[in-house]
């Protein structure tokens, strides 16, 4: 399953700031001893290899494929097996009608995030 959020900044150049900032700030607090995060030439950032239980992938989109909007930043948590589905908090597949996404990245944003003057 993947989760994902598109932020929307004014300008490419907050988005530049955004992904620099998330680059170097965005850690998973519970992860694997052997966690390497890869940043490709095209812009993307890997943060876990494919057959991870979770995962974070960020990328840099001219505009978001949900709204419309110019200057976006794609985020996704991949969630791989079902362990990491239910601590997602999604017990049956139902629970995917009502999903609350912002109350899902709400808590995985750092705080440090926010205060930088970025908003969501």
């Amino acid at each position: 399953m993947e989760v994902a959020c598109d932020l929307i900044f004014p300008d490419c150049v907050e988005l530049d700031d955004a992904f620099e900032f998330l680059h170097h700030h965005m850690v998973r607090r519970w992860h694997g001893k052997r966690q390497k995060i890869r940043r490709f030439e095209d812009g993307a950032r890997y943060d876990a290899g494919r057959w991870a239980p979770n995962g974070i992938v960020m990328y840099r989109e001219p505009f978001s494929r949900a709204t419309g909007e110019a200057d976006c930043l794609h985020l996704e948590w991949r969630l791989n097996g079902l362990d990491a589905v239910r601590g997602a908090g999604i017990k049956r597949p139902q629970e995917l009608l009502n999903f609350n996404h912002r109350a899902f990245w709400e808590p995985r944003l750092d705080d440090r995030f926010h205060e930088s003057g970025f908003s969501w």
